[in-house]
């Protein structure tokens, strides 16, 4: 799939949704019916528009690397059923997105892993440390509201951690290719971080007004930006 075809595609339906789901959770703009008639079905169905198109751009132009297009192109198509399943389970939705943080992990990884001198690991344990403060800090605010975590805990923890390890393989990767474009993959990276840390705090802490404004655009960013590695590797 061309790359103009792919974004011609994947950027209005994102907005689309973003626009639809603020809609309806905020009930604005339509009257009380029409905002009835935007059922979660119809609303799962724009949902996952993006994502299968990001899925089926990464399948299609694969790298010389047979093993990490696999690999890559599993981690998205997860991402794919992640955004079904966590519409009907929370924890459903949670699970298959760790799976697909895992496959970003090994995919990066993979690539990078022969090519990063010595020096270069100290950047990734500088911001190893950095990412681990940041997820206790945002685990210690989520933890002091009444609703707090509660069963999530152990969950959330674990996919605090494997979503910062993701953020870190495209560090590793951006300093072992000598591609200065990998830039926006460690972008794609933050927008994912960005978009749960916003999921995190609406599910564990406090509603705010227009969420899906906030998460759906950045995590469609994140889909985006990761995708575009295709063209870089």
């Amino acid at each position: 799939m061309d790359f103009l075809l792919f974004s011609s595609f994947f950027i209005p339906f994102s907005f689309l949704f973003a626009f639809l789901a603020t809609v309806k959770e905020q009930k604005i703009l339509l009257s009380e019916n029409y905002i009835n008639k935007l059922s979660e079905n119809i609303l799962i169905i724009f949902k996952i528009i993006p994502t299968l198109l990001v899925t089926i751009f990464v399948f299609l132009n694969p790298v010389d690397d047979t093993i990490f297009s696999i690999i890559f192109g599993v981690a998205f198509l997860l991402c794919f059923f992640a955004d079904i399943g966590v519409e009907k389970n929370f924890l459903i939705g949670m699970v298959l997105f760790l799976l697909a943080q895992v496959f970003f992990i090994i995919s990066f990884v993979n690539w990078a892993f022969n090519n990063v001198t010595g020096e270069q690991y100290i950047i990734l344990g500088v911001v190893f440390v950095l990412l681990l403060i940041y997820d206790f800090t945002l685990l210690k605010y989520l933890s002091s509201s009444e609703k707090g975590l509660g069963e999530f805990k152990i969950p959330v923890i674990i996919y605090s951690i494997a979503l910062s390890l993701m953020l870190l393989s495209t560090v590793f990767l951006y300093i072992s290719v000598t591609a200065v474009e990998l830039i926006i993959v460690i972008f794609g990276a933050l927008l994912f971080v960005t978009s749960d840390s916003f999921i995190a705090v609406r599910e564990f802490h406090h509603k705010f007004k227009y969420s899906e404004l906030i998460i759906m655009p950045t995590y469609y960013g994140a889909l985006f930006f990761l995708s575009l590695v295709v063209t870089f590797l």
